[in-house]
């Protein structure tokens, strides 16, 4: 998925195309879209243009070297960057950096084999910039790896508050029915979320009702097997749901929170689930994030789990495709972004894939052994390691859909 840092958003499509001519600067005022056969190369070898009737224009670029198109143009303070792409796997499949002003902001795996649109928000000074796209890993033994970029779009969008949150999406989707969300607009103290022995027990309710449930102190964490410790972790403040990550009785401790559905439980049969977060510090290597969905059978690794965002809070993020079969087996992929700057991470779970994304940009869609048996959603963060390293990890929204069919 794209790696943002901060910049814009980019769309593009890729398809083996030509020399791409210079464009004149532009000015991104609602939308600048460019046929990537029309932007500026860094080198003519390795790329050339393609004839594609999918294509916008019927050609696209494609890219076989390590090559950057590119193009200048004034852009307001916030922006989306879309880039229309697909991929030509060898090895893996072919990774796309985008750039802005020769530094790299977001960079995803492509994937996908038809065009597909990858896209990234970010903010970056007002003026003109430039703004590029890169094949970041070229393969030629063997086989050859390639990337196809259609267009790249770039669009101005709303700012960020200053404070950096945003609101829940809440709109259906084709093919989800949205069925909860919460801002944490409602506060409740550190200590108000504490549950010595009781799995059931509510321990919040958000400012519309909205009911959660966390691991209680009886229940301990993976890696280290500690307590969970919501009483000592787990507030809301601010417009957020806080994690404040610090030793507790002489050791790292974590939390485990989990929403309750509007159908009463924590379980559906698909769904999507996005969340928005960020950590405020670079140096928790003793905690480790997994955003998962849990089969409500307790079944493991016969049922199957999904993870996104996964990885240590010191590191990058990881989206993990876990098989539901007795023999286990999983599906992977590292994103690159580090946890230190906001970004949305969604699930999707739907008959016969489960797909991952970062700021909407497709990450990873997994086919093989997708479950199809109830799951629950589970916001945990684990220790992993010793430390007295301190911080907090802020959630700024949470959404929830139902699968409604394709």
């Amino acid at each position: 998925m794209f790696r943002l840092c901060s910049a814009a958003v980019v769309a593009l499509s890729v398809v083996w195309g030509a020399v791409l001519a210079v464009t004149p600067p532009a000015r991104a005022a609602d939308k600048a879209s460019f046929e990537a056969e029309t932007m500026t190369l860094s080198t003519t070898s390795g790329a050339k243009v393609v004839t594609d009737a999918a294509a916008s224009g019927g050609t696209a670029l494609g890219l076989t070297g390590a090559v950057t198109v590119s193009t200048t143009l004034a852009l307001p303070q916030s922006i989306q960057v879309v880039v229309r792409a697909r991929g030509l796997q060898c090895f893996g499949a072919p990774v796309a950096a985008v750039l802005v002003d020769g530094a790299v902001i977001a960079r995803s795996p492509i994937t996908a084999s038809k065009w597909t649109d990858y896209t990234a928000t970010a903010t970056v000074a007002p003026g003109t910039h430039t703004v590029g796209v890169k094949f970041a890993n070229p393969q030629w033994f063997f086989c050859v790896r390639a990337l196809y970029i259609d267009t790249v779009s770039i669009v101005a969008t709303a700012s960020t508050p200053s404070d950096g949150l945003t609101t829940a999406p809440v709109a259906d989707l084709p093919g989800w029915k949205h069925i909860m969300a919460d801002n944490f607009t409602k506060d409740a103290a550190l200590g108000s979320w504490a549950n010595p022995s009781d799995p059931a027990k509510i321990v919040y309710v958000g400012a519309d009702g909205q009911q959660w449930l966390t691991y209680p102190q009886t229940f301990t964490d993976t890696y280290q097997h500690r307590p969970y410790r919501a009483d000592q972790v787990l507030s809301v403040n601010n417009g957020t749901l806080d994690y404040y990550l610090h030793n507790v009785a002489g050791q790292p401790a974590g939390a485990n929170p989990s929403p309750v559905l509007p159908n009463g439980t924590q379980y559906q049969t698909y769904g999507r689930y996005s969340v928005r977060l960020k950590a405020d510090t670079s140096t928790l290597s003793e905690y480790h994030i997994a955003f998962l969905l849990w089969p409500q059978s307790e079944l493991w690794p016969a049922d199957g789990e999904e993870d996104f965002p996964e990885g240590a809070l010191s590191s990058t993020s990881n989206a993990y495709a876990h098989y539901a079969r007795s023999a286990g087996g999983q599906d992977g992929v590292n994103t690159g972004t580090a946890f230190t700057d906001w970004h949305v991470y969604t699930i999707e779970w739907l008959p016969g894939h489960v797909r991952f994304y970062l700021d909407d940009a497709l990450v990873m869609d997994s086919t093989k052994y997708v479950p199809s048996k109830p799951m629950r959603w589970q916001l945990q963060i684990e220790t992993d390691g010793n430390g007295t390293n301190s911080g907090h990890v802020l959630v700024d929204w949470v959404s929830i859909w139902s699968y409604a069919g394709s």
